[in-house]
């Protein structure tokens, strides 16, 4: 998953990706918090690998911190496909 922050928002540095695993619209279940995290560079763009999530859709959510200390985050539904032959390039 990449993402690039919008509006010129200046990010201080790392992000976090929560994932809604149960699929019960939150983020408050067994490792949904924090399940992948990153860096943003210098161009506030990051990348985080969701590994271990099986075929379906997701409700996903990234969170980063601006420079002020306050924390911002974006909520996004997402399908993810997992290739079913053991060649496949992860996604």
């Amino acid at each position: 998953m990449t993402g690039t922050a919008r509006n010129g928002a200046t990010f201080a540095g790392t992000f976090s990706i929560d994932v809604d695993l149960n699929h019960d619209g939150r983020f408050t279940g067994a490792g949904e918090l924090d399940y992948a995290s990153g860096t943003l560079d210098s161009a506030n763009v990051g990348q985080a690998d969701l590994y271990g999530l099986v075929n379906g859709t997701y409700k996903v959510r990234a969170r980063a911190a601006v420079s002020a200390g306050e924390v911002v985050s974006s909520t996004a539904t997402v399908t993810w496909n997992v290739p079913t032959t053991s060649n496949a390039a992860r996604p």
